[in-house]
């Protein structure tokens, strides 16, 4: 019996670590916080521009975008990002000038080592199948021994 109520709570607590914890660890190991200059100059009545990341964004959204102007006259914002290209569209800037933004993102860690990134993603799910065979087995066994 004893094994039985270890192996359910050790279910119930791998099924807890899967949703909660293990999502921002992974996305934290996988990648790495980086952020680019690029000098910009604005046309008359021109306030947005398209800047080419070097690296692809970790998120295939607007997540952890983020960009600063050194001219007081911008309110930079992100307004969009292309995936395929690397592009970030920024709005805000003050026309007929000059700055340097940086763009600040999150590209993925330890690319020198192929598939690094395509493991972390599996990761949690292959920790949550090994913690759902080792409760099962866990449960099983204390079933067989009961009778």
């Amino acid at each position: 019996m004893n094994k039985i109520l270890i192996g359910i709570v050790g279910l119930i607590l791998v099924l807890i670590l899967a949703g909660t914890v293990l999502p921002d660890v992974i996305d934290t190991t996988a990648s790495d916080d980086y952020s680019e200059p690029f000098a910009v100059t604005t046309g008359s009545g021109v306030t947005t521009t398209n800047e080419t990341l070097s690296y692809d964004n970790y998120y295939t959204d607007l997540t952890g975008l983020t960009v600063e102007s050194d001219n007081v006259a911008d309110t930079p914002i992100v307004m969009s990002y292309d995936v395929d290209a690397n592009e970030v569209g920024i709005s805000g800037l003050a026309a007929s000038d000059t700055r340097t933004l940086t763009i600040g993102y999150y590209r993925e860690a330890g690319t020198q080592f192929y598939g690094f990134g395509g493991f972390m993603r599996l990761l949690p799910f292959l920790i949550i199948v090994a913690g759902i065979c080792a409760c099962i087995l866990g449960i099983y066994s204390g079933v067989k021994n009961r009778g």
